[in-house]
């Protein structure tokens, strides 16, 4: 694995989810770093789940969970780009 570009993001492929992230899902604590398909949200950069895993399987990180941006731990989901935040 190595790391790829995502629109003007440097991404770095991290890892898979653990087991107990696997189960809280949806629960994990989230937060958005402004990348987003969301019209409403003009200043963001505009997001394609479907071209970063494109990317990312280039990379070779097709079947990873969790990237690196900026130091912190990305998850990329079907409208946005969350930050993994557990502090």
């Amino acid at each position: 694995m190595k790391p790829f570009f995502y629109k003007d993001l440097m991404i770095t492929p991290k890892r898979k989810f653990t087991s107990l992230e696997r189960k809280i899902g949806i629960g994990l604590p989230f937060s958005s770093i402004g990348v987003s398909n969301y019209d409403s949200r003009k200043d963001d950069i505009f997001w394609s789940y479907k071209e970063f895993y494109s990317l990312a399987q280039e990379a070779g990180a097709g079947e990873i969970d969790v990237f690196e941006y900026k130091g912190m731990e990305i998850v990329p989901c079907q409208n946005e780009l969350f930050h993994l935040k557990y502090k």
